[in-house]
Formats: C-alpha cells, structure tokens, sequence
C-alpha cells in the first residue's frame, strides 16, 4: 500500500475555492455547477451552487473557508453559524450547504453541525469538509489534484478527461519535464491528426508559450494546463497578464516566441487564435490562449463531440441553419457539445441549436458543456436545458 499523500494547503483564495468547486463536481456532490458572485458582492453565505442527482436535495450551496496562520487558523462556532443563516436567505432555496475549510477535525464544529441538522429550526442540512476529507477527495482525485499540484500529482501520462479531452499539468520552473509532457502531447495520435499539416506549427507555438508562461523573469507562472478536446488546443496559466495578440506591443527582432504565435495566427485561415486574460473578480485565476480548429465546426469527431463556435448565433434562424450543417454519427451516445468560445452569441439561437440536437438525438444522451468565461450563456440556458430528460448542461 502507497504512503498518502501530504497535500500542502492552498496560499490564496481563489485557488482554494477554484479547487473545491472542481473536486465537488470530480466526486459528483455537484453534477453541474457555478462561481456565485464575486468578491464584494453578496453572496449569501456561499461561494458555489449547483444541483446534485442526490435522492434527498437537489440543490447545493458551497461555501469556502481557507483558514491559514496569516489568515486566522480558525473557524469558530460563530462564524458557522453566521454562515449558516446567510445561507438561508438565499433564492432558490438550498438543500444542504457545505462548508469547506482547511482546519483540522474539530469536536465543537461537529458538535454544533449535529446540532443544526437535528434542530427543528433547520432550513437545510449542513456538512463540514476539513482538510483532512478535502485531501482525501485530492486523493480520490488525482487529475484535478495535478491541476494545482503538478509536481506531486502530475505524471508523464497524458490524463484522459470525462469528456473525451486529453491534458497535461505543468509546475514551474519550465524544465526537462515539461518538455518531455509536451513532446507526449504534440506526438498523440489525437493531436497530430485533429491539426493535420498545422500540427508542427501548432507544436511550437505551445512550447514557446509554454516557457514564456513559466518563465521565471516573464510570465511567473506556477502552474499551466493544457487541454485538447479534438477540436481547440486550451492553455491555461496563472501567471501575468500578456496578451501576445495584441498588435500594439511591438516584436524586437529577438523575440522568437511572439514572433512564432502571432505567426500562427496570421498564416493558418484554418485556425482560430484567441487570448483571454484572467480575472480574479469573476473566479478566472487562469489566462487563456486557445487554439480552436474552424474548418470543421459542426463536424463531430470520432470522439462524438464537437466545438461551436456561437458568434453567428443572432436569430433562432441562425441556430436552426447551424443544426441542419451539422454531421452527427448515429452511435453517439452520448454526444458532447462544447458552446461558448466567442465573446458574442445569442442565447437564443444557441437554445435552438440545442433543441434541434436534443430531439434529433432521441433517447441519446446530449453533453453541454459552456466555455469557463461565458457563465453568462449558462444562466441563460440552464432554467430550459435542465427540464429536458438526457441532457445535462456543465461550465467548465
């Protein structure tokens, strides 16, 4: 039997409640879920909600307690239940909260949870995950463990996500290791063939960025993933800010690495490049440059799933004619939609696109997943997409 693992706690905020929102959704206590508010916004007394496919509750308020030396290395019986009675005021009503916290076990804690679930009084049950049940789920979990701790977690196998997508986890400093987990990635079956003839370009524009990121002197980064889903290359880092597209900062004759990204961007009309910066308000600790292959949007891949680029989706008409392009293998089951990457779409045409895919489907299963930066087109879908048997909708 393998000695556990000691996982050191999280030094900030945003990486802590991004870590439990991830392995509530990797341990199914959420099947689909979101970010609530964000910094100085009320959030009545939670940090997550989502929906279970538990028997008992259904809907499921997160709130994250990252308690360290500098912070206060406590949780008192107060704060719980200052909490706990912020939690009832929220709209739809919850039915169960959990509190998650990098404390120890603790017996007045647990005495006093105990003691809120078996009161008549109680609006929703309560749960408390201290460190020890969160490493536990790290435990569990070893894919969203190599997320934030790629230097423990990570391996030299490429991970195989639920979505039929490939990643790799990266720690700084950029080494023999990283190059080793790229050159695995780059020489995969799925990549080479998704890219085609643009694979050895693509290729290099990921090293480069790759270093650059976590670069000690330029992009400072601890940490980067990489995600291919057959149709957009997605790499993540949480290091600064910098914006490689951006044609105002100007290329110095040496500068290999933006030379070779904006390259790519000009030279492949098949390729669609794209640079989001992080947000620490909005929960999105990680820039984002993404890849995305346009000459088969709408086109399934022989993983049953494609990547719609929603940018057209103006109308109702718009997502009627893109349904009717699409090609859709009759033994997908389930077949999986990625939505969002634009930074524009319409809710509307969107839903229709999806309606048209659910009774096309049948009593096939439909996948929706909604890029990570429009939380905005998943509040619109969700309240309709929800109702339909065989379809469940996630934000990434």
């Amino acid at each position: 039997m393998s000695i556990k693992i000691q996982w050191p706690m999280p030094a900030n905020w945003e990486d802590f409640e991004d870590m439990c929102y991830r392995l509530a959704l990797a341990d199914r206590v959420l099947v689909s879920g979101r970010k609530y508010g964000r910094r100085g916004q009320e959030q009545h007394g939670v940090d997550i909600v989502g929906q279970t496919d538990h028997a008992t509750w259904r809907n499921v308020g997160i709130q994250c307690k990252l308690k360290t030396e500098y912070l206060g290395g406590e949780l008192r019986a107060t704060e719980l239940k200052e909490v706990y009675e912020k939690s009832k005021t929220l709209n739809p009503r919850l039915d169960k909260l959990y509190v998650a916290t990098t404390i120890a076990r603790d017996t007045e804690i647990a005495a006093l949870v105990d003691q809120i679930n078996a009161s008549w009084q109680r609006r929703h049950f309560l749960e408390i995950w201290c460190w020890e049940d969160i490493c536990s789920m790290l435990d569990a979990h070893p894919t969203t463990a190599a997320r934030y701790y790629p230097h423990i977690a990570g391996t030299d196998d490429i991970q195989c996500g639920s979505l039929d997508f490939l990643e790799i986890f990266l720690g700084a400093p950029a080494n023999d290791t990283v190059s080793r987990r790229i050159g695995k990635l780059c020489s995969h079956t799925s990549f080479t063939e998704g890219f085609r003839a643009a694979a050895p370009e693509v290729a290099n524009v990921l090293s480069e960025y790759v270093q650059n990121c976590l670069h000690v002197r330029k992009g400072k980064a601890r940490r980067v993933v990489i995600t291919f889903d057959g149709t957009e290359l997605i790499i993540e880092d949480d290091g600064q800010v910098f914006d490689p597209l951006d044609p105002s900062f100007p290329i110095k004759p040496d500068q290999m690495g933006l030379r070779t990204i904006r390259g790519l961007a000009d030279r492949q009309t098949s390729l669609s490049v794209e640079y989001f910066a992080k947000c620490i308000e909005g929960s999105n600790t990680f820039n984002r440059l993404t890849i995305q292959i346009k000459d088969r949007e709408g086109i399934a891949s022989c993983e049953c799933s494609v990547h719609v680029e929603a940018a057209d989706f103006f109308t109702r008409g718009d997502g009627l004619a893109y349904f009717e392009r699409m090609a859709i293998p009759a033994d997908c089951d389930p077949f999986t939609i990625h939505i969002g990457t634009a930074r524009h779409s319409s809710s509307s045409g969107t839903h229709e696109l999806l309606k048209h895919l659910k009774d096309f489907l049948g009593d096939r299963r439909l996948v929706v997943v909604v890029a990570p930066h429009r939380a905005d087109l998943y509040e619109a879908l969700k309240g309709a997409v929800s109702r339909w048997p065989g379809v469940s909708l996630r934000l990434l």
